[in-house]
């Protein structure tokens, strides 16, 4: 089907061979990764986290085929398809829009959207999951915003941001490069063994 051959009801086979297994795994096709011209199957449990052993399980029976990846969460993708993507799903864009990336608490990372035409929350959620993937979302994103910028003062325009006073204001565009520099600053902060061994021998207390 995906090589322009016969019709093939893809959505109702899925639901008998994937989702017959459980409701809530939701799954994705497209273009390999690791080769060109292939083909993956993404296979993610979105937020019920519980079914991520689920998804181990049934990704280590996959048989080798030829031309074809397999992947338990979906894989960052290029500005295009996440452009693609916030299109089909909302009906917004991201042309024009500026993310201010910062440190939050407990060590994630916080993404806040500026844009003019006001960006949705939901149109922020989806951009950050296609060009960041799902695990940087899952483990390293913090707060997760949407507002629209205010107007700049002066004649020259500031690299951290004036709206929140901390944290790097970047193009869409240079999102994910930003959003590794942070996390690997912050992997860098951290201690380099657990707090306990720093504290010494604590049995007499």
């Amino acid at each position: 089907m995906f090589s322009g051959g016969e019709p093939f009801d893809l959505v109702a086979w899925m639901n008998t061979n994937l989702q017959a297994i459980n409701p809530s795994l939701m799954w994705e096709f497209g273009p390999s990764i690791e080769r060109s011209g292939g083909y993956r199957l993404t296979i993610t449990p979105e937020s019920v986290y519980s079914l991520e052993p689920l998804v181990a399980a049934i990704l280590a029976l996959a048989p080798r085929i030829d031309g074809w990846e397999f992947y338990g969460s979906r894989p960052p993708e290029t500005l295009e398809t996440a452009e693609t993507m916030v299109q089909a799903r909302t009906g917004g864009t991201l042309a024009g829009v500026e993310v201010v990336v910062s440190k939050g608490d407990h060590n994630l990372i916080d993404l806040n959207f500026l844009s003019t035409t006001s960006t949705a929350q939901h149109d922020a959620f989806l951009a950050t999951e296609s060009l960041l993937g799902e695990d940087v979302l899952n483990t390293w994103i913090g707060e997760l915003s949407a507002s629209v910028p205010r107007p700049k003062r002066g004649l020259f325009s500031r690299t951290r941001s004036e709206a929140s006073g901390q944290g790097f204001k970047v193009p869409i565009a240079d999102l994910r490069e930003r959003v590794e520099q942070e996390r690997q600053a912050i992997v860098a902060s951290l201690p380099a063994g657990p707090r306990c061994s720093a504290v010494g021998d604590a049995s007499g207390l």
